[in-house]
């Protein structure tokens, strides 16, 4: 059954800004109608004090002093208040859309095949989860300026256009200027924000090397020169000169706005005074109404950076291709007996990367009883790790069939026969929460025993269904993610060299006591071993070259070394 590992995903279609605003729209629009409510309070105060500080024109009455002093506090106290209840709408809405999508992007990541993951690398996703995030965070913590900028400057057009036509169009005039040199300034701040992402992306894969190879470098002050020169000295200097130019842009699109406003009040003095266009109460409402909307509106022109920034993080999410899940879907119970695993034909094939072809693994047949312990030796590169990965469900074949209880398991089924099988690969992580196959926290005496049996009981403790620590030493840690998988119930037992990082007490203990013990419950062990001395425990022996799988012999049938002389021949 050819690919029956690859499942065809539905095409979903691509987040932008706008598709994650409409998650909280009810709240953003109502805080946009309350915003309206607040530039319309303002406006009016602007042309209540703009008349009040005035003369008269004749035949209108003077308003009285405390009657402009009651409604410009009440004025003022409208745009106060319902400025305050939009503001706290739109800034818990943004709040909220980031707390989803931090949750979103971990159930995608979950949701996402390992192979996939894989081959994205950890630097990209690291720095996605935090760089990208924290950009989305910051467009959507300007919304509130954005909306109240919009709001003011059409309430404010709309009482210029009352005021005098003449001063409206100078305002539109110098508006539109503004805004198509600001959105020219930002199309070049977001080129240089994306050239920044990818150098911080560049900045998390030397991070990663400067952890895991901290021992290298500390051991080598040539390798420790080369390392800053070569690898984090260039990215970090890239994402500051990126950085530094985006921002540069953003500081000039401030200035643009400051320029205009000034520029504005100069087109209204031209009008006025060269011009004898409106009155003196008209150019005076118009100046000080621009005085007004100058902070509104450079918060507005001011957002916009950080909005063309969000597109890139956006983008960059998008990029990443991940799953998609609404949600867990229920489970078939767990075969509790189920015979036989068969994988039949089982074949991958890694991607091209340049002059390298990609290691073929396959085909590989295997055929393992339920409570069958079975051994697989080869050399480095052999394909011992990808059969692993591929015998668990964690790599999707790309040919054969695997069947398990009597099922093929398909790409629907893959996710319910992975709740049958624990595995321990070489880079593995150990969490420090311990379950039992029901979710729960395991028993306490199961753990103190195997705690015992592999001489952890004076290191761990288990306590409230989480270990005591896990920082230990590689080997003690290795038994201890051995521990939490045998708590975890499971029937099938995957080892990928388990026992390479124990000392010989230890791996007598683990092949000559504590698989046995395993085997006489019931579990099924495949465990990849280059441990000679132990072969004989084995029920089935077989040997991986070259990504195909050879049996050198099955049950406890003639010595250690005759299998081996066998896969020599």
């Amino acid at each position: 059954m050819g690919g029956s590992g690859m499942t065809a995903q539905t095409p979903q279609p691509a987040m932008t800004l706008g598709s994650i605003l409409r998650t909280r729209w009810r709240r953003i629009a109502a805080g946009a109608v309350l915003n309206f409510g607040s530039a319309l309070a303002g406006i009016a105060a602007v042309a209540l004090f703009t008349h009040a500080l005035t003369a008269p024109a004749p035949g209108q009455p003077a308003l009285g002093l405390w009657r402009v002093a009651g409604l410009g506090l009440f004025l003022v106290g409208a745009l106060f208040g319902l400025g305050m209840v939009s503001q706290s709408l739109i800034v818990g809405a943004g709040h909220a859309i980031v707390h989803d999508l931090r949750l979103r992007l971990v159930r995608r990541l979950m949701a996402t095949e390992v192979e996939t993951i894989d081959g994205i690398g950890s630097a990209r996703i690291l720095s996605t989860l935090t760089k990208d995030v924290s950009m989305i965070s910051q467009a959507f913590n300007s919304l509130p300026f954005v909306i109240f900028g919009a709001a003011v400057l059409i309430c404010g057009y709309g009482y210029l256009v009352w005021l005098s036509a003449a001063y409206a169009l100078a305002l539109a005039t110098v508006t539109v200027l503004v805004v198509l040199v600001a959105r020219r300034l930002a199309v070049r701040a977001k080129h240089h924000r994306r050239l920044a992402r990818e150098a911080d992306t560049r900045i998390h894969e030397a991070f990663e090397a400067l952890i895991r190879g901290r021992n290298e470098l500390r051991l080598s002050r040539v390798r420790r020169a080369a390392f800053l020169r070569d690898g984090l000295q260039p990215a970090v200097e890239e994402a500051r000169r990126q950085e530094s130019t985006a921002d540069l842009f953003g500081v000039l699109t401030s200035n643009v706005v400051n320029a205009a406003v000034l520029l504005t009040i100069l087109a209204i003095l031209v009008l006025k005074q060269g011009l004898g266009l409106g009155s003196l109460e008209q150019a005076t409402a118009a100046t000080t109404l621009i005085l007004f909307i100058r902070a509104p509106l450079a918060g507005l022109i001011g957002s916009l950076p950080h909005w063309l920034a969000g597109t890139v993080a956006v983008r960059s999410v998008d990029s990443l291709a991940l799953a998609e899940q609404a949600g867990e879907p229920p489970l078939p119970p767990a075969a509790a007996d189920w015979s036989r695993l068969d994988l039949s034909g089982l074949g991958y094939r890694y991607p091209a990367r340049g002059a390298d072809a990609g290691f073929a693994f396959g085909p590989v047949d295997l055929s393992v009883k339920q409570g069958e312990l079975v051994f697989i030796i080869g050399g480095n590169g052999s394909g011992k790790s990808t059969f692993a990965r591929l015998a668990a469900g964690l790599y999707p074949q790309q040919q054969g069939d695997i069947r398990f209880a009597g099922r093929s398991i398909t790409a629907t089924e893959r996710d319910w026969y992975r709740q049958h099988v624990a595995v321990i690969l070489s880079d593995f992580h150990l969490f420090q929460q311990a379950l039992s196959a029901d979710g729960e926290a395991p028993s306490t005496e199961a753990a103190d025993r195997l705690l015992r049996l592999l001489a952890l009981d004076g290191k761990v403790r288990l306590a409230g269904g989480a270990w005591s620590t896990v920082s230990l030493s590689q080997g003690q840690r290795k038994r201890l993610a051995l521990i939490t998988a045998i708590l975890e119930d499971k029937s099938i037992l995957i080892l990928d060299e388990w026992a390479a990082d124990q000392d010989p007490e230890f791996r007598r203990i683990f092949y000559t006591g504590l698989l046995p013990l395993l085997k006489e419950q019931g579990k099924t062990i495949i465990a990849i071993t280059h441990d000679d001395h132990y072969f004989d425990v084995a029920d089935s022996l077989y040997k991986m070259e070259n990504g195909l799988l050879t049996r050198i012999r099955g049950g406890r049938h003639g010595s250690p070394s005759a299998g081996l002389a066998v896969g020599k021949g």
